[in-house]
């Protein structure tokens, strides 16, 4: 990844990417970031950030084929009851 990140969320797409998003890098400090995953390429490719930054939360790939970040913590450890949608592969 280009972004080294834990308590993310990953996801797998009908095309086989598979996206990297959120995370955190020490508990304090929630990433926004998303990435793509290539495994035909093994590259990486950064994409828009989430609206949110978040770690420790959920993610789906919707019918639509949009990505969905769920849920989540913030850097002072509140608990998110939102549901971002702008993550379109």
């Amino acid at each position: 990844m280009n972004t080294p990140r834990a308590y993310l969320a990953a996801v797998v797409t009908s095309n086989r990417q598979i996206y990297a998003i959120g995370g955190s890098t020490d508990l304090s400090s929630p990433l926004s970031t998303v990435e793509e995953y290539n495994p035909g390429t093994n590259t990486w490719t950064t994409r828009a950030n989430m609206p949110t930054a978040r770690y420790l939360l959920g993610a789906a790939l919707g019918s639509n084929a949009k990505l969905y970040a769920i849920g989540g913590t913030t850097g002072s450890g509140s608990a998110l009851a939102t549901v971002e949608d702008a993550i379109v592969p």
